[in-house]
């Protein structure tokens, strides 16, 4: 049995709310990238510039991936909000026409 949203506003209300806690995500993502590249390197050899240097490049591979990540639900919720909206106008033309028939 399928189970889902029963109306439009609460469809809206769970968007808002993803939208919001991607909003936050984003905002850790780039704070952590900001101090992930801060790192310095704890001696003046060079397995630990290298060793940082590699850090940095696979902080930025993470945020670069999580980001595209939550640009990816972010139309999921754009898509969501336009097909709910949509089916409210379908179902307001149906009624419609059930009511000129009667």
């Amino acid at each position: 049995m399928l189970q889902g949203m029963v109306s439009t506003p609460a469809a809206m209300g769970s968007g808002a709310v993803l939208s919001g806690i991607q909003a936050q995500l984003m905002a850790m993502t780039a704070a952590n990238a900001g101090s992930s590249t801060a790192l310095t390197p704890p001696g003046l050899d060079g397995a630990s510039a290298r060793a940082v240097a590699q850090q940095i490049a696979s902080a930025t591979v993470f945020q670069t991936n999580f980001l595209l990540g939550l640009e990816q639900m972010m139309e999921l919720s754009s898509t969501l909000g336009i097909a709910a909206t949509t089916f409210d106008t379908v179902d307001a033309l149906g009624a419609a026409n059930v009511t000129a028939l009667v």
